[in-house]
């Protein structure tokens, strides 16, 4: 069974904002991005695809592109030694974790050293990510450190700084484009679907 995926409207799996930083305060883009493909379709070989985004945005500003599916809340387990053997010594539930969270931008430090009220990057992820079950509040970061690295090791969290291109255009604009993959599926269950 094939599942096709419009690229080209807003839907609630799939969130593109592109943010400007610099000159202006940051904002929301306006409308005008192109998304290629403008379908992607999902089935049972499907083994992930590169989408890119272009556009124009005012010249003297930077851009940050997110790409975030919708939230769910995930059960992990927590493993522990008891008698010198590993095992499932508790469960930790994640709260509002996107199912899939990729960000690139232009410049390096918007990502490597945001503001503190940055509302982009792992930085804001980390913010908005709530933690409960067997973890001590002074296990949070590391466990959340741990849990990003999950994710990143499954192919559906990502970090790009300085991955958007961006060159001068006509007038007062400059063009840009990024590219990012569309994982595949990263287990069995179909519900783990990144591009979905």
């Amino acid at each position: 069974m094939k599942r096709l995926i419009n690229l080209s409207h807003r839907a609630a799996w799939l969130g593109l904002m592109v943010l400007l930083a610099g000159v202006l305060p940051a904002r929301a883009a306006e409308p005008g991005l192109t998304v290629s493909p403008a379908m992607v379709q999902i089935g049972a070989f499907f083994n992930g695809q590169t989408v890119t985004v272009s556009g124009a945005i005012p010249a003297g500003t930077q851009a940050v592109l997110e790409v975030m599916g919708s939230s769910a809340d995930e059960n992990l387990m927590r493993k522990g030694r008891r008698g010198g053997l590993w095992m499932n010594v508790g469960e930790i539930k994640v709260q509002d974790a996107p199912s899939l969270y990729l960000v690139m931008s232009t410049d390096k430090e918007l990502l490597t050293a945001a503001p503190a009220a940055a509302t982009w990057g792992y930085q804001a992820l980390e913010n908005r990510l709530v933690f409960s079950g067997k973890i001590e509040p002074a296990e949070r970061q590391e466990f959340l450190k741990q849990f990003l690295e999950l994710k990143e090791s499954e192919h559906i969290y990502a970090s790009w700084p300085g991955a958007i291109q961006l060159k001068a255009a006509a007038g007062e604009a400059s063009a840009l484009t990024a590219s990012f993959p569309c994982p595949p599926t990263p287990g069995p269950a179909p519900t783990r679907s990144a591009c979905r």
